[in-house]
Formats: structure tokens, C-alpha cells, sequence
């Protein structure tokens, strides 16, 4: 892996972090917590190129936190955004007892969800990715995001998983395995259904 491909992963990592807590993210905590495999070498390779291609600013304290620049932060964010979908039209004559609600202009209508996702179920997604991941045909440099994310939520189950590192790490992987499924051709993908279970885990 070259020290430009790291760099990107780390600046994703980073962005990731930013989106989550809307603070200033940090390169320490983002080698504990994305790429735990990482020796110090890479990291700092990959810290180093970011830093020095102006993609990350104002390093401070023992944790390097930084600022991204606007540039890294728009190359992060094209990576992470879903593949666009067809969008569907629902026409409902009434909506009493409906679990779809309709709020008029000006109210306000109110949803709960909670985000639990077991450790059994987390190991079956990783023990699925591992399984089928080369049916997808991933390009080298996807297939290094994949596989980073996949280490992250592996490396959360060595303790009790962070929700919110576990959430960051399987929407990243979702995007990734949906777009390939989404422009697979031929039979390149010889079993679409395996991924069903892990693509509706982190919905």
C-alpha cells in the first residue's frame, strides 16, 4: 500500500470524525480507533503527506489535533456520499394508524430510532465480508477502504464496541458494498443475497 493511498484512509478516518462530533479531529485517536494494525512507520508516512500536501492544518497537543482544509474535507466527503437511488412516490388517501406520517408546514413530527447492534451480529458481518468480499471485484484502492473498515469494527470487539466508531466504520462499508453491487456486471457477483444481512445491519 502506498504512503497516498494511507493518507487518503487516514483523511477519511478523519472526516469521519469531524462529521460525528462537529469537533476538531484527532490523527492519534484516529490510528486507535480506525487502524489499530498500523505501525508507527505508516502512520506517520500518512500523517506527514496530509500535512504536508496542506490537507490537514494546526496540529496541537500530544493528539494532533487538526483542521481539514476545505479542499480535503469536499475529496472526503465525495467519497463517502451513497449512490444516488431512484426515488419512489407514495400516494396514501389517509394516514390514520400509518407508520408513515404526514407533517403539515410549520408543525413538527417527532421519530425515535435506536441504533443496538450485538456483538454476534457484528462477527457475522465480518466473518460475511470475509467470505464473499472478492466476488465484489473491488478496485485495489476501494478494496483497501473496505478492508480498513472491516479492521475497524473487528478491532471494536476485542472490547465493548463504541456505537458511534461501529456506526462510522459499517455506513462507510455499506456505501462501498451497495455502489459495487450496484454497477456489478456479468457474473461477477455469484451470490447478491449474502449481502443482505450485513447491508440492513448498519441501515
Amino acid at each position: 500500500m502506498t504512503s497516498h493511498e494511507d493518507a487518503e484512509d487516514l483523511l477519511d478516518a478523519l472526516y469521519a470524525m469531524q462529521q460525528e462530533n462537529g469537533k476538531r479531529p484527532s490523527i492519534q485517536q484516529a490510528k486507535t480507533s480506525f487502524f489499530p494494525d498500523w505501525d508507527r512507520e505508516r502512520f506517520f508516512d500518512a500523517a506527514k503527506l496530509l500535512e504536508t500536501a496542506g490537507d490537514v492544518l494546526n496540529p496541537s497537543s500530544a493528539m494532533l489535533y487538526v483542521d481539514l482544509s476545505s479542499a480535503a474535507q469536499k475529496r472526503a466527503k465525495a467519497r463517502t456520499l451513497p449512490p444516488q437511488r431512484p426515488t419512489t412516490t407514495i400516494n396514501i388517501d389517509a394516514n390514520y394508524n400509518s407508520p408513515i406520517q404526514q407533517v403539515a408546514v410549520g408543525a413538527h413530527g417527532t421519530q425515535t430510532t435506536t441504533y443496538t447492534i450485538t456483538n454476534s451480529q457484528l462477527q457475522d458481518a465480518i466473518d460475511t465480508y470475509k467470505a464473499h468480499v472478492d466476488e465484489l471485484g473491488l478496485e485495489p484502492a476501494v478494496r483497501r477502504r473496505a478492508d480498513a473498515q472491516i479492521a475497524t469494527i473487528e478491532a471494536q470487539l476485542q472490547d465493548e464496541p463504541d456505537p458511534t466508531i461501529v456506526k462510522s466504520a459499517g455506513k462507510s462499508l455499506k456505501t462501498i458494498i451497495e455502489g459495487s453491487i450496484a454497477g456489478a456486471a456479468g457474473n461477477v457477483l455469484t451470490n447478491p443475497s449474502a449481502w443482505t444481512a450485513l447491508l440492513s445491519l448498519f441501515s
